[in-house]
């Protein structure tokens, strides 16, 4: 026989009136002590259907017991006797025996809401579509406090939901987040939602043949004082040693992520400082050597002539004056260059000083963070399932750290010899640079006088 997903929700609210005085005549107001518990039938997709309270009161003295409530029909569940409605008030002439009865709501809120999806084989359907057949059913149930109850009533209660599944046409049950108890053939899901809290659950299961037996959902109050009643000194003092260690972690991770921030900008100017030193050596390079050839060329030209004949002495003296000079005045734009490569290379040994100094803070930074981090997660008490787990992960972080850092390391200690060997090889070129320019101002000198003489 098919069965359609019927849903059941009930509300147990305990409410205790008394009255000031009772008498113990048939016709006189007695106190009234009752209880009810409010039902409610849902529609497959979790809306409202119909709300209903059943009322017990206790009625041990003959009298007249009145309640209150706003109900379209009233129905005796413990006898035939009708009640005087007037208005919201429900009259009741009892004695020696306990009173049962319901009560119809026109409407009503409950403490949360309910929304249910269904799927077959990955696709949505109604409940009707999906019973009798065969595939892969996910329901998909979403719960969360409704906006429109009271707020002592949200605020207050519990919801659990209990889903019976039939194992003889249920297999490869997935229900995360589920306590599940097995009698018989039938396994008892169920889920809690603590008040004014939000969940949402999927069940997934395969069926040759889909049927699903009523869902229950239950709101009951919930004491939190007696769900918390032994010692929470410690579950505070713990949890706050543990948002703290977080803190310490979350400090040493922005930490960590500013040093390599400042590491990349460091490699960066690296970069750019070499395509300077690269550009002023081939500044040198082009225009050393042009000028030198070309005084050297105007040189030979004039011993030429002045091997031809003392009559062409004076022009070829002066033609000499004229290549010295561009000799001299390349040599001083060497010279120019090799001090704009000397400042470049000192700007990049200060900037490797300004690296191993942040390599150094970032190795004594980690090193304080892992310190830090050991006692307090000494101090979290966690089982040794959950020390092993956490001591992978944190030992495989340790791994990789050590293993950049040390790359890093290397590499800073490399680029820092180079820079220094390289700033060495400048100064000699600058040395070497001004005895030329020297020599070239001493021969421009002899030529000017063999000019004049």
């Amino acid at each position: 026989m098919k069965k359609l997903a019927s849903l059941l929700l009930s509300i147990i609210l305990i409410l205790t009136l008394t009255a000031a005085s009772a008498v113990s005549q048939a016709n006189e107001e007695q106190a009234l002590i009752k209880d009810e518990t409010v039902y409610a039938n849902l529609n497959a997709d979790g809306s409202i259907g119909q709300i209903y309270v059943v009322n017990r009161i206790e009625t041990p003295k003959k009298g007249v017991y009145t309640d209150y409530g706003h109900y379209t029909s009233v129905l005796n569940l413990s006898g035939s006797q009708q009640p005087g409605i007037a208005g919201d008030e429900i009259r009741w002439q009892k004695a020696d025996e306990v009173l049962y009865y319901q009560g119809q709501l026109a409407q009503g809120e409950l403490p949360f809401t309910y929304a249910l999806d269904y799927k077959l084989n990955g696709v949505s359907v109604t409940p009707q579509e999906a019973i009798g057949k065969s595939g892969t059913i996910a329901i998909a149930i979403a719960v969360q406090p409704n906006e429109k109850a009271k707020a002592y009533f949200r605020g207050n209660y519990v919801a659990q939901i209990q889903i019976p599944l039939n194992l003889e046409t249920a297999s490869n049950v997935l229900a995360p987040g589920a306590v599940s108890v097995i009698t018989g053939k039938t396994a008892n899901l169920a889920y809690t939602v603590l008040p004014g809290q939000k969940a949402s659950f999927t069940l997934q299961f395969d069926t040759d043949k889909f049927e699903l037996d009523p869902i229950t959902f239950a709101c009951t109050p919930f004491d939190t004082s007696s769900f918390l009643s032994g010692d929470t000194a410690e579950i505070k003092s713990g949890l706050s040693q543990l948002t703290g260690g977080l803190d310490q972690l979350v400090a040493g991770s922005k930490k960590l992520k500013k040093g390599l921030t400042e590491l990349n900008s460091g490699l960066g100017r690296l970069s750019t400082g070499a395509s300077e030193l690269a550009a002023g050596i081939s500044k040198i390079a082009e225009s050393g050597a042009q000028g030198l050839q070309q005084g050297a060329l105007e040189l030979d030209d004039g011993v030429g002539q002045l091997a031809q004949g003392a009559a062409g002495l004076a022009a070829g003296a002066s033609d000499l004056s004229e290549g010295i000079s561009g000799y001299t005045a390349a040599a001083g734009q060497i010279h120019e260059n090799a001090q704009l490569l000397n400042t470049g290379l000192t700007q990049l040994g200060s900037e490797g000083e300004s690296l191993s100094t942040g390599y150094q803070q970032l190795t004594a930074g980690l090193s304080g963070a892992f310190a830090e981090l050991l006692p307090q997660l000494a101090a979290l008490e966690l089982t040794p399932e959950q020390q092993q787990a956490l001591g992978q992960i944190l030992g495989g972080v340790a791994a990789e750290l050590e293993t950049q850092m040390s790359g890093f390391g290397q590499g800073l200690q490399e680029y820092t010899a180079g820079v220094s060997q390289s700033a060495q090889g400048v100064g000699e070129l600058t040395l070497g640079l001004e005895a030329f320019a020297g020599q070239g101002q001493n021969l421009n000198a002899g030529a000017s006088q063999l000019a004049s003489g």
